[in-house]
C-alpha cells in the first residue's frame, strides 16, 4: 500500500478523536508515549485540528493555554515523551540562572522556573505570536522568577526578518533574507550584551533553540561562556546550520575550542564531529573543569 494512502486512510481514523472526548481518551493512552510509537499515531496531528484550537491544561505543574494546531502545543497537550525536556530538567538545580534562548510558548522555561525557586530564568522570543502565547502562559502561573523579552540573540546588533515556515509549527520559525512567505522583522542583540544589560553575575545554563542560528548566538556570548562558563543545550542539524553558512564541524571545534565536552542525551561523549555530522541532534556541552557529566 502507498504511504500515501496509508496516510490518508490513518488520517480519517485520526479525525475520529479530534474532539474533546476522543482527546481525553487518547491522553490516556498516549502519555509518556514517544510520537512514533503505534498507539501515539493515533493522535491527529495539528493541521486536523481548526486553527486555532485552544484548550486549557496543566502539565508538569505547571498552567497552560495551548493552541492543538500548533506543534508546540499539541506536543505538551497531549504529554508525549519528550526526551529533550526532561534530560533538561534534570540538570537545572533549585539556585540556577537559566537562560532559555527560543522561549516559544514558555513551556520549557516555566518548567525550569519551577526547578530553579531560588534562581531565575530569561527567556528571549523574537516571534509577536510566540510571544504574546508565551506571556498569556506566564500570566497563568505564579512565577516571580521567571521573565520572557521579545528580541532575539545573535552575533551582534541588527535588525532581521523572521519567517514562519508553517503556522502549524511555529517551532520552525526561523532567521531569512527571503521576503517571501510569511515574516516578521525582529530586533537582534547578543547574550554578551543582555547580561551585562541585567546585571547578571552567573549563568549556569543556556538552553537554545533557534533553527541553525546556533553558531550567530554562541559568537554572541563568548564573554559570558568565557567567565561563567554555562552548561550549553543546543540542537545540532547541519541543513539548518548550512542555511547561515556553518557546520556541524564549525559548532564542535568551536565548542571544544571553548572549553567544552560534548554529549548526546544518551550521556553518550562525541569525541569526533563525523559523529553528528548530517544529523539531527540535541547535545549538551559541558565545562570540562566541572568534571562528568551530571
Amino acid at each position: 500500500m502507498e504511504s500515501g494512502l496509508k496516510t490518508h486512510i490513518l488520517n480519517h481514523i485520526r479525525k475520529i478523536f479530534a474532539n474533546p472526548w476522543g482527546e481525553f481518551w487518547l491522553i490516556k493512552l498516549v502519555r509518556g508515549r514517544y510520537a512514533l510509537d503505534p498507539i501515539a499515531k493515533l493522535v491527529p496531528m495539528p493541521h486536523l485540528f481548526p486553527k486555532p484550537s485552544w484548550r486549557l491544561a496543566e502539565r508538569g505543574g505547571i498552567k497552560l493555554r495551548l493552541d492543538i494546531s500548533d506543534m508546540v502545543d499539541w506536543y505538551a497537550y497531549f504529554e508525549l515523551k519528550d526526551s529533550a525536556l526532561e534530560f533538561i530538567l534534570a540538570r537545572i538545580k533549585k539556585d540556577f540562572t537559566v537562560i532559555d534562548i527560543g522561549t516559544n510558548i514558555g513551556y520549557v522555561a516555566l518548567r525550569c522556573a519551577k526547578i530553579a525557586r531560588e534562581g531565575k530564568v530569561y527567556g528571549f522570543e523574537p516571534s509577536e505570536y510566540n510571544f504574546s502565547k508565551c506571556q498569556a502562559n506566564i500570566a497563568l502561573n505564579d512565577f516571580r522568577n521567571l521573565e520572557v523579552s521579545k528580541i532575539a540573540l545573535g552575533s551582534q546588533e541588527s535588525v532581521l526578518k523572521l519567517e514562519t515556515v508553517s503556522p502549524h509549527n511555529r517551532g520552525m520559525n526561523r532567521v531569512t533574507d527571503s521576503s517571501a512567505g510569511e515574516t516578521e522583522t525582529i530586533s537582534v542583540t547578543t547574550l554578551d550584551q543582555k547580561v551585562k544589560d541585567l546585571k547578571l553575575t552567573k549563568v549556569d545554563f543556556i538552553k537554545m533553540d533557534v533553527e541553525g542560528y546556533e553558531m550567530h548566538v554562541l559568537e554572541g556570548a563568548t564573554n559570558i561562556v568565557s567567565s561563567f562558563r554555562p552548561i550549553i543545550f543546543l540542537e545540532v542539524n547541519d541543513t539548518l546550520l548550512g542555511n547561515f553558512g556553518s557546520s556541524s564541524n564549525t559548532l564542535y571545534h568551536w565548542l571544544k575550542n571553548h572549553g567544552y565536552a560534548i554529549y548526546g542525551i544518551d550521556k553518550k561523549k562525541i569525541t569526533s564531529p563525523d559523529e553528528i555530522a548530517n544529523k539531527h541532534l540535541d547535545l549538551l556541552a559541558w565545562p570540562v573543569e566541572s568534571g562528568s557529566i551530571m
